[in-house]
């Protein structure tokens, strides 16, 4: 089920900093990523702990075209290193960093501990909310490779839009990201794979699920458990999601407008 959509904030809800930011599918090193914007929110969202949720780097990218950033990408980047000399920093490595998760071999923790201190990189990192219940965090690639469609898409659908989303930067054109997405097909396999989560989350005793993975973002009930996606910044405006100081879930765009909420007002 959907959440009510709220538009028009750009401030954070307190000046308390947030419990938690998380983002996902940033892409570093591809000149696809809307890095100012993504740093500008950081900035104005501070948070006493970043959740990477897979896919900052593209590091299958690199093998083919070579790591090529922008001064933006480079900027982000070095505020991330930062980042993590001043709070708890968690990364998960996604599909697109797998050579760091084979060159990592056991080294990669299977689940971090929500206790763990500064930077940690793992596959799977468990957040306790506020009011106790447990999330799950997973990158999603694993949840795709149960669909035959989402395997299909995974792969072809997705080198074939990287190049159509390189001209039509190019060129000026709308994204064919976002239209692929929001045509029906793409709403299909969208729901999908948030059902598939939100299956994997109750299988394994979780309350819920944050995932990324497929660049759609979502704030969502499937009753008992709850879907949450950070979606992606490699098209604009890009969007992120905070635990708020109460408590409360919010999904914000690049420009810190407040999409959806759970949770009261304080």
């Amino acid at each position: 089920m959907a959440l009510p959509t709220t538009h028009g904030e750009q401030s954070p809800a307190s000046s308390a900093p947030h419990r938690a930011l998380f983002l996902g599918d940033v892409h570093l090193g591809t000149r696809r990523t809307e890095a100012r914007r993504l740093l500008q929110q950081l900035k104005a969202h501070p948070s006493e702990r970043l959740v990477l949720v897979g896919d900052i780097l593209d590091c299958t990218a690199w093998r083919k075209r070579g790591a090529v950033f922008s001064p933006g990408e480079v900027e982000l980047l070095l505020w991330l290193v930062a980042a993590a000399a001043e709070r708890p920093v968690i990364w998960i490595l996604g599909n697109h960093e797998h050579p760091l998760r084979k060159a990592m071999g056991p080294d990669v923790m299977e689940t971090i501990a929500n206790d763990a201190p500064w930077l940690r990189i793992g596959r799977r990192y468990i957040h306790q909310t506020k009011d106790g219940q447990r999330l799950a965090v997973i990158h999603g690639d694993c949840l795709g490779h149960g669909s035959g469609r989402w395997q299909r898409l995974d792969y072809w659908g997705y080198q074939v839009l990287v190049e159509l989303e390189r001209w039509s930067r190019r060129l000026g054109l709308p994204s064919p990201t976002l239209a692929v997405q929001q045509g029906r097909g793409g709403q299909q396999v969208i729901a999908a794979f948030h059902r598939d989560a939100a299956a994997w989350a109750q299988r394994h005793g979780f309350d819920g699920v944050i995932c990324g993975h497929i660049h759609s973002a979502c704030l969502e009930d499937h009753a008992p458990v709850r879907v949450l996606n950070t979606g992606c910044w490699t098209h604009p405006p890009g969007t992120f999601l905070v635990e708020t100081a109460d408590g409360r879930w919010q999904l914000r765009d690049g420009h810190g407008h407040l999409l959806t909420q759970l949770g009261e007002e304080s």
